[in-house]
């Protein structure tokens, strides 16, 4: 779910990734084994409904923008690279649901980043070959990226990954590993990137807040002693860490920081501009680096319709599809919350606090909204839900018998 480095081509100005082809596979496959074997096609919910029609709008808004191609493909893109590996990993949970193998595969997908990660992070400072090169710094420190575009995406995929640690553990019936928490903890500081500093409280927050009086608490030391112990592991190593992460998150809070918060901010500024001369349909997917120069704007040295974009969730979607998009993004946002406290499931619980910490953090400074990894990790939650309704419409029927019987 990672790979946007790994085993990717590019076709024009888009890459063209494995995961997505991976998924893609998947769901034709899945199609052709239900049909073979008359298996029953996925069950609809309204949050895959409600996807679709967020597709519909965007490719609807796009007939009148400037770049109609340029809409169409960025339309195209979210279909394969987010509505079909939500609707492949759902459907595939439904057929056969081994919900502890998806969640393995998650986690094995993370030690394996992590891992990469952290040879990245030492050839970067001994010289040997990177194999992904990535020569950002934050606060003059390294920073690991492994298989993402950048370490703050390497960062919220990590944080999926030790939500679903979690929930395996759960279903499993086991506590958590502590040394599996303790590597993914390490690799997340080790990572350095800012956003970690909101992320990670605000999943545990999450995680650990009005849990149901009724199903067991996950236990909170664990998850503490590893995050200590990893920050003084890493603080040992180098003592310039420390200082360093204090420095970065004071920076959050700085407009004037050159590297990040200044340009932003002022790409904010232009974007919102656009947006209050296009309020209701928005300019189109893609089409950003048509506008963004007549606004002031530099299209950061590049005419690709996908390599211009807000940074920002709320903005992008404003910008794709004005008003109705922003509805329509906020409502499947707000579904996917509700699956959370529906469904009174740990698993599900666990996982989802991951999601929307993610979800709520990086939609502020990126444009993660169709990103692969957290389309596959909602098939995965909508899954368990969809199991542990028919569980519960199961031992309806069941009782129901009884009772007639009686």
């Amino acid at each position: 779910m990672s790979w946007d480095r790994f085993g990717q081509f590019t076709v024009g100005t888009f890459n063209v990734k494995l995961p997505v082809i991976a998924f893609a596979l998947t769901f034709a496959l899945t199609a052709i084994d239900s049909i073979s074997h008359r298996r029953r096609g996925p069950q609809q919910t309204a949050l895959i409904t409600c996807a679709f029609v967020i597709l519909a709008a965007m490719s609807f808004m796009g007939i009148f923008s400037e770049d109609v191609l340029a809409s169409q493909l960025q339309a195209a893109t979210v279909l394969v690279g987010a509505i079909i590996p939500l609707c492949a990993v759902y459907w595939n949970l439904q057929i056969f649901p081994n919900t502890d193998r998806a969640l393995s595969a998650v986690i094995r997908g993370g030690y394996f980043s992590g891992i990469f990660g952290v040879y990245q992070l030492l050839a970067f400072y001994t010289n040997l070959p990177q194999v992904i090169p990535y020569e950002a710094l934050g606060g003059g420190l390294g920073r690991i990226s492994s298989f993402s575009y950048e370490a703050g995406y390497f960062g919220y995929f990590l944080i999926l990954v030790i939500a679903a640690l979690f929930a395996r553990a759960f279903l499993r019936s086991e506590p958590v590993g502590r040394i599996p928490l303790f590597f993914l903890l390490s690799v997340l500081v080790l990572s350095n990137t800012r956003a970690t500093f909101f992320t990670l409280p605000l999943f545990f927050l999450l995680l650990f807040a009005r849990w149901p009086a009724n199903i067991r608490r996950p236990k909170l030391w664990p998850i503490v002693s590893s995050a200590v112990l990893a920050t003084g592991i890493a603080v040992a190593v180098s003592p310039a860490l420390l200082g360093s992460f204090l420095t970065r998150f004071a920076s959050i809070f700085d407009p004037t920081e050159i590297s990040s918060n200044a340009p932003r901010l002022s790409g904010y500024a232009i974007q919102l501009h656009i947006v209050q001369d296009h309020p209701l349909a928005g300019i189109g997917a893609g089409n950003l680096y048509r506008v963004v120069s007549e606004y002031g704007g530099v299209a950061n040295g590049t005419l690709s319709s996908n390599g211009v974009v807000a940074n920002n969730m709320w903005i992008q979607a404003l910008l794709d599809g004005g008003l109705p998009l922003l509805a329509l993004e906020t409502t499947f946002v707000l579904m996917a919350v509700r699956i959370m406290f529906r469904r009174r499931n740990p698993a599900v619980r666990m996982i989802m606090s991951g999601w929307i910490s993610v979800a709520l953090v990086s939609s502020l400074i990126t444009s993660l909204y169709f990103d692969v990894k957290v389309w596959a990790i909602l098939g995965i939650c909508l899954g368990i839900s969809s199991q542990v309704a028919e569980a519960k419409r199961g031992a309806r029927e069941v009782a129901s018998s009884r009772s007639w019987n009686r």
